[in-house]
């Protein structure tokens, strides 16, 4: 996640935002509160992100799978369903 930069909803579970950081910060990823510097936007539905975004939209799942394979995997299964 180096040199990346995640944006966390707020329709996120206060457990999975607590995992969300730790694993992000724990892989040299960098948090904003601000959606539109994100490279990537973490989300449950996506439903009411402004639109425009330029960061991917993708679901926490993509995250914790990320961390436990030590890798950047493929984002397209990760797309919230609603998008």
């Amino acid at each position: 996640y180096q040199n990346k930069t995640f944006y966390l909803h707020d329709d996120l579970s206060a457990t999975d935002v607590i995992k969300l950081k730790n694993q992000i910060t724990s892989m040299s990823g960098k948090l904003t509160e601000n959606p539109s510097k994100a490279d990537y936007i973490i989300t449950v539905t996506g439903r009411t992100l402004p639109k425009g975004l330029e960061g991917e939209i993708l679901t926490s799942l993509w995250v914790f799978e990320c961390h436990e394979m030590e890798a950047f995997i493929p984002t397209t299964r990760y797309k919230p369903k609603s998008i």
